[in-house]
């Protein structure tokens, strides 16, 4: 019984890691290899200010591979929250309820299974709620450019960022004032490659702005009429 509750315990606490290959071999990412963010938008975009806030964080180290060089060793944990936005997870409320984002969040930071498995309305829910928030808290490493004037298709370019996920806030231009952008996510995140036994880093990201007016338009089919002629219209409305 002994036997089994420790093969139950190493088996739990693996969850989630790949196994390693008997033979240890190089690898061509380190812990501090970083990447490139793209941004594009459209016409509309032009001017338009954006921040890349880093919210999950990746924890590795090198280790020496049976060739006497270095291969990349994940941590356990391997992602975790930034501080803030763990302190954030942990105590957010509204209307009086606490809302499930602390179980997304560990005692150590970790980035939490419940987390891994959300999807539709409460992952929206999370990111727009996030984007909201992420303005006021402090100490988080952050990037902020423009998009281009110039370009057909505007781009924010962002470099040597760091490995973990990065989130995406757009704020419009004076001329699209109105409009609101959509929350993004940008993972530069390694992922392990079972046929090589390595892991790999894809070093560039490719992000697509998303936007609406953020009003309701009204469209009237005729405006020249009489008094007491009725008046058709059309309103337009973004959900």
């Amino acid at each position: 019984k002994v036997v089994a509750v420790c093969l139950v315990l190493a088996l739990t606490i693996s969850v989630g890691l790949p196994a390693m290959a008997a033979t240890i071999v190089d690898g061509d990412i380190k812990p501090t290899s970083t990447g490139t963010i793209n941004v594009t938008g459209k016409e509309t975009e032009k001017g338009a200010t954006v921040t890349a806030y880093q919210i999950i964080t990746v924890n590795a180290e090198n280790g020496e591979s049976d060739n006497g060089g270095t291969y990349f060793q994940p941590l356990s944990p391997m992602y975790t929250w930034v501080d803030s936005i763990a302190a954030w997870l942990k105590t957010y409320t509204a209307d009086g309820e606490t809302y499930p984002f602390s179980g997304y969040v560990g005692d150590a930071n970790e980035v939490t299974k419940a987390f891994s498995e959300i999807n539709g309305s409460d992952k929206t829910t999370f990111y727009v709620t996030l984007r909201d928030a992420i303005g006021e808290m402090g100490d988080l490493t952050s990037k902020t450019t423009t998009f281009s004037t110039e370009q057909n298709n505007p781009t924010a370019k962002f470099t040597d960022m760091a490995m973990g996920q990065w989130f995406i806030v757009i704020t419009p231009n004076q001329e699209h004032a109105g409009y609101e952008y959509a929350p993004a996510i940008a993972d530069l995140t390694p992922k392990f490659d079972e046929t090589g036994k390595v892991w790999k880093f894809e070093d560039v990201v490719e992000v697509v702005a998303k936007s609406n007016p953020g009003i309701i338009e009204k469209d009237v089919d005729d405006y020249t009429v009489e008094i007491g002629q009725t008046v058709t219209y059309t309103l337009n409305v973004p959900v």
